[in-house]
C-alpha cells in the first residue's frame, strides 16, 4: 500500500518495524543498565519493572497502521501513545525525563545522562527512518533523471521575474541599492575617491 511522503509516514512507515522493534529493546536495556550503574538516588524501588512497563518503548503495529489512515480532513494523526516518535522530531518525552528525575538527584548528572542517552537513541532512530527515506527519494530522482542542476534551474527560472516586474515593485531606496551593486568594487571606490 503506498502512502503520501509526509513526516507522519516517515515515522509510521511499516516498513521500519522490523528495524525499530531490536532499536526499542535495545535502549530499554541500555536505560536499564545506565540507572542500575550510576543512579543516586534513594529511590530505586523497581527500577526494571518501571521501564519496561514503559510505553516509551513499546512498538504497537496495530496502532501505528491505524494512525496511517487518515481522518475525515485527510490529516493522519499521530499516536499519543508511541512516544519513540516523539525522538524523531528531537522532542524528549515527559516520561523519560520523570524516569531520569526520579533516578538522579543532582542536576549535572541527570543532564549529562539523559543528553547522552537522547543524542544516541535520536541519532540511530534517524539512521533508521530519515536516512532510508533520503535514499529511496535520491533513488525515485535518479529513476526519473532529476540532477541537482535541474533542480537549480527550475528554482531560477521558476521564480526569475521580468525587469519591469522588479523595477515596479522596487522603493527608491532599493531602486538606488539595486543600481550601485551594477559597479565594480574597483570603480565604486574609485568614484567615491578612495583611490
Amino acid at each position: 500500500m503506498a502512502h503520501e511522503d509526509t513526516n507522519a509516514h516517515v515515522d509510521l512507515c511499516p516498513a521500519h518495524y522490523n528495524a525499530i522493534n531490536p532499536l526499542l529493546k535495545k535502549f530499554k536495556i541500555k536505560l536499564i543498565a545506565l540507572i542500575l550503574a550510576n543512579n543516586d538516588s534513594s529511590f530505586t524501588l523497581d527500577i526494571e519493572s518501571r521501564i519496561n512497563n514503559s510505553n516509551l518503548f513499546k512498538l504497537l503495529p496495530n496502532v501505528l497502521e491505524s494512525a496511517l489512515l487518515p481522518d475525515e480532513k485527510g490529516h493522519i494523526i499521530i499516536p499519543n501513545d508511541q512516544l519513540w516518535i516523539l525522538l524523531l522530531h528531537h522532542l524528549i518525552p515527559q516520561e523519560l525525563v520523570v524516569l531520569f528525575n526520579d533516578y538522579f538527584s543532582k542536576k549535572r548528572d541527570r543532564e549529562r545522562h539523559l543528553i547522552k542517552y537522547i543524542t544516541d537513541f535520536i541519532s540511530e532512530l534517524t539512521v533508521i527512518t530519515w536516512s532510508s527515506r533520503s535514499r529511496s527519494f535520491k533513488k525515485w530522482e535518479k529513476s526519473i533523471n532529476i540532477t541537482s542542476r535541474d533542480k537549480k534551474s527550475y528554482r531560477n527560472n521558476k521564480f526569475k521575474r521580468r525587469p519591469d516586474e522588479i523595477d515596479s515593485a522596487l522603493t527608491d531606496s532599493a531602486r538606488i541599492t539595486r543600481s550601485r551593486s551594477r559597479y565594480t568594487k574597483y570603480y565604486h571606490n574609485w568614484y567615491l575617491g578612495i583611490l
